[in-house]
């Protein structure tokens, strides 16, 4: 299953991608997670409830910060341990400087691949997409008003 969008956030690039490696900046932003600990530069570990449809229950696992290239692209590798099975997927991100001569802004692309067989034979593929789609645009709010917080 692929997801993609676009998601325009007002800050630099550079604050964009220290952002998304902070993993204080993480927990505010990853929705349900109950905690995160830096296990080496760029692996977290990773608690957090799930409860899509019938599916929930407390996923453990890692987030892995792939192929970093500085205030331009990472690709994110996520590996949980589910109550149904282990889910693992990955999400490229790419950061693009959209600023003008008023405004820092930073347009990030992304796109994801995840092998979500087991939740789509049971909540069905529209349903998990939906869900998807949603938490990407939560993460990207939430991250866009942790940004704001911290420049004032």
């Amino acid at each position: 299953m692929k997801l993609e969008g676009n998601y325009v956030i007002n800050a630099s690039c550079t604050r964009v991608y220290a952002a998304i490696g902070n993993p204080s900046v993480l927990a505010l932003c990853v929705s349900n997670i109950k905690s995160i600990e830096t296990e080496s530069e760029g692996v977290f570990k990773v608690v957090l409830d799930i409860s899509v449809g019938i599916v929930k229950g407390t996923l453990r696992g890692k987030i892995k910060l792939l192929n970093p290239r500085p205030n331009q692209a990472v690709t994110i590798k996520v590996e949980m341990q589910t109550p149904v099975g282990r889910l693992s997927g990955t999400g490229d991100l790419t950061l693009n400087d959209i600023s003008n001569k008023k405004k820092e802004m930073t347009q990030i692309n992304w796109s994801s691949k995840s092998p979500l067989g087991v939740l789509v034979a049971i909540l069905g593929s529209q349903t998990v997409i939906s869900v998807a789609q949603s938490q990407a645009d939560l993460f990207f709010s939430k991250l866009e008003i942790e940004l704001q917080k911290s420049e004032g």
